[in-house]
């Protein structure tokens, strides 16, 4: 009796030993005694991290190219005679296209951070660079720039056909033909009449609009004195042309900078915009590469 009671107890403490035994090869990580768990969790994080850098490239290429017809849409305003409406209409139309893949993007980001506090706790998953509305914003400002760009030209335009029309009638004057130098300040007449009407012109081009009206006035005075034979009155005309004439090189300089600050101002803020949103996007793409080297 006795021996088989310490039989049975004998048998209880070899039965506790290998339960303890296996208590203590059992890993305290559950993932440690299946590795394929772990594999299979970093690659989920690889795939989604590779998604949305797909993304953030596509975002990035639309915005590169709508930043860069901007910049062409300013340098036609500026200078060229080309229309400067086509290449912000262009920016407009890859913000649009960009305003698709935001919103992909977002649901990527978002699936990405999921995956990140699982799988990689402390990581940094970056903040979506545009909503979809932010980028129709954008588009609607670049189109209002071209607009802005269209009316700025026309008024750049205006300006060298007044100055031309000056410069063909004192031509003019200069070969004794004031009958044809009152019909070159005549055919400039609409130009400058539209120049003087611009209700918000830039800050430097009143002055130039005042020498060149003066200038304009006192050419239109020595022919018409001249037709008129009156010496006297010829004298004083030219006489006031170059008191006038004195005040053009200044003049010049501040339609210059007129033009240069005009051509600037009407689509600097949407140029800015989109800048800012591709350094936003090329920011989170690199913020997203790390995690896309973990597998």
């Amino acid at each position: 009796m006795i021996r088989a009671r310490r039989t049975g107890a004998v048998r209880a403490g070899i039965g506790i030993v290998a339960i303890g035994a296996a208590l203590c090869l059992r890993p305290s990580d559950p993932t440690l005694a299946a590795p394929g768990i772990e594999v299979n969790r970093e690659a989920r994080l690889a795939s989604a991290a590779t998604s949305a850098d797909a993304l953030l490239g596509g975002l990035i290429e639309l915005l590169d190219a709508a930043l860069q017809h901007a910049r062409a849409g300013a340098a036609r305003t500026r200078t060229s005679e080309l229309p400067p409406a086509a290449e912000f209409e262009a920016a407009a139309l890859a913000v649009e296209q960009a305003s698709s893949v935001a919103d992909a993007l977002g649901r990527a980001l978002r699936d990405l951070a999921g995956t990140v506090a699982s799988v990689a706790p402390g990581s940094m998953v970056p903040p979506a660079p545009a909503a979809s509305t932010d980028l129709l914003i954008v588009a609607a400002q670049l189109r209002a720039s071209g607009d802005a760009a269209t009316q700025f030209v026309e008024q750049r335009r205006a300006t060298t056909a007044v100055n031309e029309a000056l410069g063909a009638a004192v031509e003019a004057l200069r070969d004794d033909d004031p009958h044809a130098a009152l019909d070159r300040l005549t055919e400039g007449d609409p130009a400058l009449e539209q120049l003087t009407a611009w209700e918000q012109p830039p800050e430097t081009f009143g002055f130039w609009l005042s020498t060149i009206g003066e200038l304009y006035a006192a050419a239109r005075e020595i022919a018409a004195t001249t037709i008129a034979s009156d010496a006297e009155a010829v004298a004083r005309a030219a006489a006031r042309y170059g008191v006038a004439a004195e005040y053009a090189r200044g003049a010049d300089n501040a339609l210059a900078l007129a033009l240069a600050e005009g051509a600037s101002a009407v689509s600097i803020n949407a140029q800015r915009r989109v800048a800012d949103l591709l350094e936003g996007a090329l920011a989170a793409r690199a913020a997203v590469a790390p995690l896309m080297a973990r597998q």
